[in-house]
Formats: C-alpha cells, structure tokens, sequence
C-alpha cells in the first residue's frame, strides 16, 4: 500500500495509538532497553486488564517507538481499543503499591494522549525505532486494584501537533466514582534509577 503523502495524512490507521509523556519506571531516553519498554507495555495493559475486569488473556500491546532524543513513547494498540482508562495524567503515588516518597519523587506523573495521526502518520516511516514489548506477568506487578481512574491533563504546548488534547468533559463519569484523594502537585524531577528503591519487577529470563 502506497505511503500516505501528509501532512495531513488522510490514509486511515491500522491501529490505535497513545502518546506516553514522561514514563513510568523507565530510564532517561538514551539509556532505555527492551526491559524499559516491557514495564511501559505491562503498565498500559495492566491498566486496560483491570478496567475490563482482570480477565484471563492480557490486552495486546502491538508495539512501543521511541527516539533516543525524545522523552515520550507512542504506543501501539490494536485498532479501536478503549483508550479512555488511559487517558490524562497518572500520579505515581496513587497507583504503585508501597510508594515512597524518595528524593522528591513523591510529585512526578505520567501524562497520556492520542496521539495525532493526521499531523504525523504512521511513526514507523518516521524515523521512530520500533520495540515488541515482552508482557510481564500482570498479577506480579505491584501495582494497585482497582486502577486509580487518571485526572484530566493539559496537553503541553510544546507537543501541540504531536498529541491531541483531552476534552475536559471526558472525565465527567470517571470523578463521580472516584474515590476522594488529594491531589499531587506536580514539583521536582525524579532520578528514574531511584525508581528501583521503591519496587522490583521479574527479571526477563
């Protein structure tokens, strides 16, 4: 099939993709490897596992791209997946079981999007590397159930064509059964390694 000549790219995509901005239990960009890309995987089909009710098959997670100079991640899902569990901003504080608040840490999230199809087109003629996340185990990873529904987030300005933004009426239902919690302040960066300090995942064999 002919590439798509964009932007905008009208050729409809064969998946569905979300943005990741500041990932959860990852090295910083230049560092990462297949293990970092398998906790983002396992992350995301944790979340998609427990809204659908922890069924006994894991959600698929097709693929990860990343760049070494780019902090954020798109990940790719089979088409038409329900990505409103994962949606807007993820405290780490609410949803790792066993948190500790070590260097600061206690104030660092992750953001998710759709990501821009019509802007970009498809990250893989892109110049993005592509990863095949290995899924982890989803009853060993310490995180908590049922999965903290995410808050709405601003897209940051600096990613305006890259992402989409969430419309503040997505989150409508999702706060009526939240459970009450304050919120986190976003404040200082997080070491990523020191994210070892607070849990430990299986080691791939």
């Amino acid at each position: 099939m002919p590439k798509s000549r964009g932007p905008p790219y009208t050729d409809p995509p064969s998946a569905t993709y979300i943005v990741v901005i500041r990932p959860w239990s990852v090295a910083s960009p230049p560092k990462r490897t297949q293990q970092d890309y398998d906790r983002v995987g396992t992350w995301i089909a944790y979340i998609l596992w427990d809204a659908t009710g922890r069924g006994a098959s894991a959600p698929s997670i097709e693929s990860i791209y990343r760049m070494k100079t780019r902090d954020e991640m798109i990940v790719q899902l089979p088409l038409g997946t329900d990505i409103s569990p994962l949606l807007g901003e993820h405290h780490w504080p609410s949803f790792v079981k066993g948190w500790k608040n070590h260097s600061g840490a206690g104030g660092q999230s992750t953001l998710v999007f759709l990501y821009n199809w019509q802007n970009n087109g498809d990250p893989a003629n892109r110049n993005w590397e592509e990863f095949f996340p290995n899924i982890l185990p989803l009853h060993s990873v310490p995180i908590k159930s049922p999965y903290p529904y995410p808050s709405w987030a601003k897209l940051p300005s600096t990613l305006s064509s890259f992402a989409l933004p969430i419309p503040q009426g997505h989150f409508a239902v999702a706060i009526e059964h939240e459970h009450e919690h304050e919120p986190i302040k976003l404040s200082e960066k997080c070491d990523s390694y020191k994210l070892g300090e607070l849990f430990s995942l299986p080691e791939l064999s």
